[in-house]
């Protein structure tokens, strides 16, 4: 039970979230998976700025500032709402459909078993950043800025040590039994991810078939299964990638209401939180919701709002905690005009998408080629590629300036692979009209 607690809270904080903003509770799959990352983030952006304040780790102040963030949107939603939408008037997700995502979930936790019982703490970065950062916090006292002394990493977006330490102070409470917590979250946050794949597939096509062929090539990709236990925060980015684009996609459809730009701005600020990558990810984003979307004024003032709310604590990190630290050691620009270094990167990305490993995904840009030149895309299937291109050009400017290339590939490229996975298959099964 003390494993689920702090899941209940996300549920709680998700639900009064999504309701305020929407004015009706969810009732779609999706829906519900953005109430999951909004409670999550209220969670991790909550333990965050209590322990910012408050100046060291303390559980009962955890506690408090939860139960009474809880109280605040209760009362802000009884308030604003007296009589609100019922779930009766929605048209709900037949039980035939959650029969066959709960046989693919049940499928992808007993792949997820295996790879977590061989690697129980994690790979490296896991206990070296991501979870080691919450357990400095519990023992460290009022020492933990010394984080920003000691190493790099503590300077990054803080959503997932944040929300490890949220699960101590609900959950299981001592240090030593921390990596359970990581290990089932690390699980939670695959599976939402998975769902979002499948979900998000069949609101697009309206048909199951799609969207359970894209589940199950998914989870026949052993990187995709393996590393979904890293333990690592790419997890995160690979699900918010997803359910962002998923939203970007609806806003251009017709029908769009400020309150969808508010909840596509308050993912892309969690998005922001979660690792530097989500900054770009976001940038790019906006970027797409400006050129390609054209909302309205008013739309997109409550998207760059509700952006700036969360990414707030991003900007806190980077600027006011870490004083913005000096990167000249990492970068040399004129590298990049080096030919040996494109070949490496070349070479790296053809290991990628031939290796067994990642399951032959060099298939997924030649069928879309194939289909884009043969059929055509439809609007929304060309927003999600333009993200997918631009997102590859940056990473790729990146790689061309960093020195230590070999190495830096080596830990790097396979992670930006692995984020953008589920959005290929969302974009590989969706990109052509119904006949």
């Amino acid at each position: 039970m003390n494993l689920l607690l702090p899941y209940i809270f996300v549920i709680i904080l998700g639900t009064l979230l999504f309701a305020i903003i929407q004015r009706r509770y969810p009732h779609e799959p999706l829906e519900m998976i953005v109430t999951f990352w909004l409670g999550l983030g209220s969670c991790a952006l909550a333990t965050f700025y209590t322990l910012v304040i408050i100046g060291h780790y303390d559980r009962p102040a955890i506690q408090t500032v939860t139960l009474s963030l809880a109280g605040l949107l209760y009362i802000i939603y009884r308030l604003r709402f007296k009589s609100p939408s019922s779930l009766a008037k929605a048209n709900l997700t037949p039980l035939t459909t959650w029969l066959w995502f709960l046989l693919l979930a049940v499928l992808f936790g007993g792949l997820m078993s295996i790879h977590a019982a061989h690697n129980p703490f994690g790979d490296w970065d896991a206990w070296s950043f991501w979870n080691y950062i919450p357990r400095y916090i519990i023992l460290g006292g009022s020492h933990w800025p010394d984080l920003y002394i000691y190493g790099q990493e503590a300077k990054h977006p803080w959503a997932l040590p944040a929300w490890n330490v949220f699960g101590s102070a609900w959950g299981l409470g001592a240090v030593a039994a921390l990596n359970i917590f990581t290990r089932f979250s690390s699980q939670v946050f695959a599976l939402i991810t998975l769902a979002t794949v499948f979900f998000g597939i069949l609101k697009l096509t309206r048909s199951l078939i799609p969207a359970l062929l894209a589940s199950l090539w998914l989870l026949s990709i052993p990187i995709f299964t393996s590393h979904s236990v890293s333990q690592y925060a790419d997890i995160l980015m690979a699900g918010l990638i997803a359910i962002n684009m998923l939203l970007l996609v609806q806003t251009a459809c017709p029908g769009t209401t400020q309150a969808d730009a508010t909840l596509l701005g308050l993912l892309l600020g969690l998005m922001a939180f979660v690792k530097d990558d989500g900054i770009l990810c976001a940038a790019i984003m906006f970027g797409l919701l400006l050129w390609s979307v054209k909302l309205n004024k008013k739309s997109c003032l409550s998207a760059f709002g509700a952006f700036g709310t969360v990414f707030l604590a991003s900007l806190f990190i980077k600027y006011w905690l870490s004083l913005a630290p000096d990167a000249e050691h990492l970068f040399h620009a004129p590298q990049s005009i080096d030919p040996l270094r494109w070949y490496l990167i070349g070479m790296d990305f053809w290991y990628l998408f031939t290796d067994r490993l990642y399951g032959g995904i060099v298939i997924i840009p030649v069928i879309l080629i194939l289909i884009k030149f043969s059929v055509g895309w439809k609007k929304t299937a060309g927003i999600m590629a333009n993200f997918l291109i631009a997102y590859l050009v940056c990473f790729l400017g990146f790689v061309l300036i960093r020195n230590n290339l070999v190495n830096y590939l080596a830990g790097a490229s396979y992670r930006f692979i692995f984020q953008l996975l589920p959005l290929a298959m969302i974009l590989l099964f969706t990109c052509v009209d119904d006949p």
